[in-house]
């Protein structure tokens, strides 16, 4: 297999080929690909678990659960852990 990189790519991975990290492209190459699978599957847990919290707020409101949400509250809330956040630095 052959692979074409851009000259920013192409000198990141001689870089890490120089610097000891890697003894080769192919091994740099690889590490990547794992690193972008991971990636994906950690997206996919993130999604089916964002789809399963959707699904319970969904089955909570159809059982009346729910309650109204209040703009002005939420603004606020926001507002607070947002300068609490600030302060912290």
């Amino acid at each position: 297999m052959e692979i074409n990189l851009n000259k920013e790519l192409a000198s990141y991975v001689e870089e890490s080929i120089k610097s000891g990290q890697y003894s080769s492209a192919s091994e740099v190459v690889a590490t990547a690909l794992k690193v972008m699978q991971e990636v994906q599957e950690l997206e996919t847990m993130a999604n089916e678990d964002l789809r399963r919290a959707v699904a319970e707020g969904l089955a909570q409101l159809e059982r009346g659960e729910g309650e109204p949400w209040d703009v002005e509250k939420t603004k606020a809330k926001f507002l607070a852990e947002w300068s609490r956040q600030k302060r912290a630095g």
